[in-house]
């Protein structure tokens, strides 16, 4: 059985998205976005490169906002869903306790198992 939990695609973030809005901002959201297929392909394109975690926090960027009377633009959002998760807060806790310089080899190592669970790579080490 695979244990590598798997990213959420981009149709998956947009449904996260649009449901999130829809509870928060209700008949705005609905009459901003609603059924306009456009509107569906250009948050698709923001948020298609955004990790599942960005868009979560995103979301709750826009519940915490004293800027959310209104929806956000898909600009905002991702500016908000980017800011809301730091690069150091990528790597799981348990490897940033005790953090040492690494030497080469042991950073390169690490660089191939994240590659790996990212699916970059196949378990050989070839892409």
């Amino acid at each position: 059985m695979d244990s590598v939990r798997r990213e959420a695609t981009t149709d998956q973030k947009v449904a996260m998205v649009f449901a999130a809005m829809s509870a928060i901002f209700g008949e705005l959201w609905v009459r901003k976005y609603g059924d306009d297929d456009d509107a569906l392909g250009t948050w698709a394109s923001v948020l298609g490169d955004l990790s599942e975690r960005q868009v979560s926090g995103g979301i709750e960027m826009v519940r915490k906002s004293w800027e959310s009377e209104y929806p956000p633009t898909p600009a905002r959002f991702r500016k908000w869903a980017l800011d809301s998760v730091r690069p150091y807060d990528i790597v799981p806790e348990e490897r940033r306790i005790g953090v040492q310089p690494a030497q080469e080899h042991v950073k390169q190592a690490h660089l191939q198992r994240l590659k790996q669970e990212f699916g970059l790579v196949d378990g050989e080490g070839g892409i």
